[in-house]
């Protein structure tokens, strides 16, 4: 009964087993099968992402499209603006003689008015100096003129005191007598 027992431990032993491996197998099933539902999600994305691949191409095309037309109209203008500027160049060149010529002769009226306009100052000056050189004469001889009626008082003042005095001194002198 030994081997009886043996065997049915056995048995058993290898059932509990099959068990195990079924249930990794369950596992592993459950695994592939979330793969292979992720796979299906992905090619369902790889579709609308070749969808939006294609769209993205079509809108690169046009945009390279619009920027060559873009860049053939930015030539163009660059030409016309270039001719524009050469155009107003040789305008600006051609009035420059004329205005030359103009502005020669304003510069020359403007010389001789700046120099009418200093004889004018010159004379003005002249007369400021001669008028102030006749003041200061007049003052100066009026001063004189003060300073010899002064002295003459002065002098006149001086006699008189002086006459004062020696008359002074002799009436105390004869006084005292």
């Amino acid at each position: 009964m030994n081997n009886y027992d043996d065997i049915a431990k056995d048995l058993k032993q290898t059932i509990e087993e099959y068990k195990q491996n079924l249930e990794i197998l369950r596992r592993r099933f459950t695994d592939i099968d979330t793969i292979v539902e992720e796979l299906e999600h992905l090619k369902s994305k790889q579709g609308t992402l070749i969808e939006s691949f294609a769209v993205i191409k079509s809108k690169q095309a046009n945009l390279a499209t619009d920027y060559e037309k873009a860049l053939a109209q930015l030539g163009e203008q660059n030409t016309k603006w270039d001719k524009n500027v050469t155009d107003i160049s040789d305008s600006i060149a051609d009035l420059k003689p004329k205005y030359k010529d103009k502005l020669n002769e304003a510069i020359a009226e403007i010389s001789e008015q700046a120099k009418e306009e200093a004889k004018t100052i010159d004379r003005l000056l002249k007369q400021f100096s001669d008028t102030q050189a006749e003041k200061i004469e007049e003052l100066k001889q009026a001063v004189e003129q003060e300073l010899k009626t002064s002295r003459k008082i002065n002098t006149a003042w001086f006699i008189v005191t002086l006459v004062f005095i020696i008359g002074l001194g002799f009436t105390l002198f004869y006084c005292r007598f």
